[in-house]
């Protein structure tokens, strides 16, 4: 059920009129609180029924850890944790890794002379699984801290775990942001903002993302038969595509959340504005990076052990492998590790150094755009293809391709408002005797833009996959 379909509409309109009832009446937060994971399970149920089975069980088997762990006993709490972790991060090896992991043995077999049969399997990968797994490790690492008290109400635990704007590309959730909410009786239902961030999100998915897709689409798909200008403009348009996809994702849940009154965290903030690599990954994404931060890098020793530049590699390899089962996103995350090892390195070597905002800001947007090569390509072979393509000088051969003009003027345009906005954040915004109307009439444009430019055929959101 997309975010842009009429069928996902319909559904929302009845989930939204019945939570403003439950809301207005209601003495106790239960009633909605189980329309809201009816709702969540419906919603989930409409991409494959079968996998309710997999929600509920992961929401059953860690709400009884959770429980579990809160004992006296050091040694249960340590090894009940482990246990958790380790079903956890079980179910998501088997979905998402286990056919990637089979093929890469066979493939190393085949390089030193063994012989071997080919072997498909056909496992597919469940919405969401990646975000819940986040939030079940989350969940127990925090209640094992002593950071958060294990939740004793099934129905509020189930509906963290599965509040649908969230639940299939996030934000990645803690559990302190979502269970006081549900333990309110009255949530006040944020309508004007939640509808502005709806119409935004459907814009930047709508008139934007699936807009420009086809032409990063066709020259990832074939780059061999494109310019090296066509490779470069593909490139920028996926790095368009990609924060207007997943951002818009962003903007909708956290609408809808609000317009059903619960609060859902931010997630970007105008990361393509950032002046070095870590500045981009506290805009870019930010529910993950603060994750992979607490849990992971913490987790593996941190500032504390004397491994530092280690411990930040491995955290941003891991995370680039979470993203996907394939060799890119490997490289994908090495490449960011890298980069912040360095900018660690050079901050600590020579401190106060501060390169000029516009070269340093090329800099880093001219990393992070290449790193976009392996996070978008199929293969690693594809991205390395698409990078040489363009220090071919014999490939700089006439104009742009005749469909691109419209993808190069989308481009000009968001960096235009994007780094517009960034320049503007700093200056007193006045008060307008009339912004009432003036936000309704931007509120009308986005939504006759949305109207003109939405497809039938529904483009899934990137982060579907992941």
């Amino acid at each position: 059920m997309q975010f842009q379909s009429a069928q996902f509409l319909f559904f929302f309109a009845f989930v939204f009129v019945v939570t403003a009832i439950l809301n207005r009446f209601q003495k106790s937060p239960w009633p909605r609180n189980l329309a809201l994971i009816l709702a969540s399970y419906v919603f989930y149920a409409a991409w494959k029924p079968a996998y309710l089975l997999l929600i509920l069980f992961v929401t059953l088997f860690n709400f009884l850890t959770g429980k579990a762990i809160l004992s006296d006993n050091a040694r249960q709490r340590q090894a009940v944790l482990a246990f958790a972790i380790t079903v956890n991060l079980g179910l998501l090896f088997y979905f998402k890794y286990f056919a990637f992991a089979v093929h890469s043995v066979l493939t190393a077999l085949g390089w030193i002379g063994f012989a071997h049969d080919d072997i498909v399997l056909n496992i597919v990968l469940p919405i969401a699984i990646s975000f819940i797994t986040f939030e079940a490790i989350s969940y127990n690492v925090d209640v094992y801290r002593g950071n958060f008290a294990p939740e004793n109400n099934l129905l509020s635990f189930a509906l963290y775990f599965g509040f649908f704007p969230r639940l299939v590309s996030g934000p990645i959730v803690r559990p302190y942001q979502i269970l006081p909410q549900l333990k309110r009786v009255h949530n006040r239902m944020h309508l004007r903002s939640g509808i502005f961030l709806i119409l935004q999100g459907l814009f930047k998915k709508v008139c934007v993302s699936d807009l420009i897709s086809y032409f990063p689409n066709a020259v990832f798909k074939n780059p061999d038969a494109y310019s090296a200008q066509d490779i470069l403009l593909a490139t920028m348009a996926f790095t368009v595509q990609i924060y207007c996809d997943f951002s818009g994702y962003t903007d909708i849940a956290i609408g809808v959340g609000r317009m059903l009154g619960i609060q859902l965290p931010q997630n970007f903030k105008l990361p393509y504005t950032a002046l070095n690599i870590r500045e981009f990954w506290q805009k870019w994404h930010i529910t993950l990076s603060t994750w992979l931060r607490d849990y992971l890098y913490i987790g593996l020793g941190g500032n504390r052990t004397g491994h530092v530049y280690r411990n930040l590699f491995l955290t941003m390899l891991l995370g680039g492998l979470w993203h996907g089962a394939s060799w890119n996103f490997v490289i994908w995350g090495a490449l960011h590790g890298a980069v912040l090892v360095g900018y660690h390195w050079f901050s600590r070597w020579r401190p106060g150094f501060s390169l000029p905002a516009p070269v340093a800001w090329t800099l880093t947007h001219l990393v992070v755009v290449v790193a976009w090569v392996f996070f978008r390509a199929e293969t690693a072979t594809t991205a390395f293809k698409m990078i040489a393509g363009v220090f071919q000088p014999g490939r700089y051969t006439g104009l742009f391709n005749s469909d691109a003009g419209m993808v190069l003027y989308t481009i000009i345009a968001f960096y235009a408002i994007h780094l517009g906005a960034a320049l503007l954040k700093g200056f007193r915004r006045p008060a307008y005797k009339h912004g009432r109307y003036l936000l309704g009439a931007y509120q009308a444009l986005l939504f006759i833009s949305i109207l003109f430019a939405i497809k039938p055929d529904d483009t899934p959101f990137i982060y579907f996959q992941f």
